[in-house]
């Protein structure tokens, strides 16, 4: 409130200095009514309308008529780890949002709920990811500095799940190498991070890589990028004349490194898939020579047999 201080006098022999004949004097009303959110820590999921609400929270009253209405204060918002316009659409303005209204009993504010905006329902794999309201200062009320802010939380309605393309992989010993794929489904990667690989022996051998050589123990997963992904498994060409079919297992399994926290809404199919190794080596036995001439004195004489292409890993 306001009132002016007008300086006048009588006395012809004093002047007042020119603009300087009038204070303005304002009056500061404590007894203003403290107002905060109802709840400073919110939690919504994606898709759904963010309403906050907004109580009165000191003990003030008014000598007003009840049901007189007050203009609501205003709103901002900060992006956190959830951007503006990406995660979520910030829409709240004076013009949708109700005034208070003086309680006829209490003759103290009614709470009022402010639509803040929408949380975006996308099809991004993400984190619980936040953002900060903020109550504008407002002349006609005074902030609760505990309860001026209020942070919420958007949660992730999108899963996905990370596996391999194929349960068996077969290749050719001769071919060298053999392409494992993992993919996502269900969504698409935000942000970017590993997934151990790991390969084990069955019936192949990676023991001074015997039947395969192990390769890299994890699989880089890109964001924004659809896959698949693939770490090439290399395997041994040898001459050695084995199993017709061999194999080994490879798993997926959460990464054992450092990276940033993966969304719960993951799931790592942890199901083996076989690789199988087809031995092509062909060996073939023939006697060494055409033909033998024996002496029917001689006693036993031998007739040799030899292996031609390759060598025996078994009798």
């Amino acid at each position: 409130e306001i009132f002016e201080v007008v300086l006048t006098v009588n006395d012809s022999r004093v002047r007042i200095a020119e603009n300087e004949d009038t204070q303005i004097a304002r009056i500061r009303d404590d007894d203003a009514f403290e107002i905060g959110f109802d709840m400073i820590e919110v939690k919504v999921f994606e898709g759904e309308a963010i309403s906050l609400r907004i109580n009165q929270t000191n003990d003030e009253t008014t000598g007003s008529n009840a049901n007189d209405e007050l203009p609501p204060p205003g709103l901002s918002a900060s992006s956190g780890t959830a951007m503006k316009s990406v995660d979520f659409n910030f829409t709240s303005n004076v013009n949708n949002t109700p005034n208070f209204v003086l309680v006829m009993d209490s003759l103290q504010l009614r709470p009022i709920y402010f639509p803040v905006g929408v949380a975006v329902n996308d099809t991004f794999l993400e984190d619980k990811e936040t953002f900060t309201v903020f109550i504008l200062t407002e002349q006609n009320y005074e902030l609760d500095p505990e309860r001026d802010r209020a942070t919420v939380t958007i949660c992730d309605t999108t899963s996905a799940t990370i596996r391999f393309t194929s349960r068996t992989y077969n290749v050719i010993e001769s071919d060298v190498t053999v392409p494992v794929c993992a993919e996502v489904i269900g969504a698409t990667l935000k942000t970017s991070f590993n997934i151990d690989f790991i390969p084990e022996d069955n019936t192949a051998s990676s023991v001074g890589f015997e039947d395969y050589r192990p390769t890299l123990n994890f699989i880089r997963f890109n964001h924004l990028q659809p896959g698949p992904y693939c770490r090439t498994m290399i395997i041994t060409n040898d001459n050695r004349k084995e199993t017709l079919f061999e194999n080994f297992t490879v798993t997926l399994q959460p990464y054992t490194g450092t990276q940033p926290v993966l969304s719960t809404n993951l799931v790592i199919d942890d199901t083996p898939s076989f690789v199988v190794i087809e031995d092509d080596d062909e060996v073939k036995v023939r006697f060494d020579r055409d033909s033998a001439t024996f002496s029917e004195n001689n006693g036993d004489q031998p007739i040799f047999l030899v292996l031609q292409g390759g060598i025996l890993i078994q009798n």
